[in-house]
């Protein structure tokens, strides 16, 4: 219950346009900017905050390291990124430009990186209790 909980606090951090908050505060709006404003940053945000949503969702639905679970990964990472780029588009925070797809293509490729850390921790695990069988 726990995991799922967590998933649902980080997936309204996800979604939420944080940017938008700058509209009433300009302290809060230059912090914001001088933060994220490199391109890099706001690239490696993306890929992080959906890395750790692809292992929230494996684990809180106890899901397998198979070929299904990429593509469930794939297909949460891509609806809860075009739900993001929909409510920043929405609430005026960014317009439709090239960088909604790059954003969405680096949300893909964080949800990969989720799905392979969670399957290289499943791997390892089952050749230890392998290799302890064996003894």
């Amino acid at each position: 219950m726990r995991k799922r909980i967590l998933l649902v606090i980080w997936l309204i951090g996800i979604i939420f346009p944080m940017a938008w908050l700058g509209r009433f505060s300009s302290r809060y709006h230059n912090f914001f900017n001088a933060l994220f404003s490199p391109e890099w940053v706001h690239w490696v945000m993306h890929a992080g905050l959906y890395t750790g949503l692809v292992i929230l969702v494996i684990c809180a639905f106890n899901l397998d390291s198979s070929g299904k679970t990429v593509v469930i990964a794939l297909c949460v990472a891509l609806g809860v990124g075009i739900v993001q780029e929909s409510l920043q588009l929405l609430s005026g925070v960014q317009v439709l430009r090239w960088n909604t797809l790059l954003d969405l293509g680096v949300d893909s490729a964080g949800a990969l990186a989720g799905y392979g850390l969670v399957w290289g921790v499943a791997k390892r695990r089952e050749e230890k209790l392998s290799s302890r069988r064996e003894r």
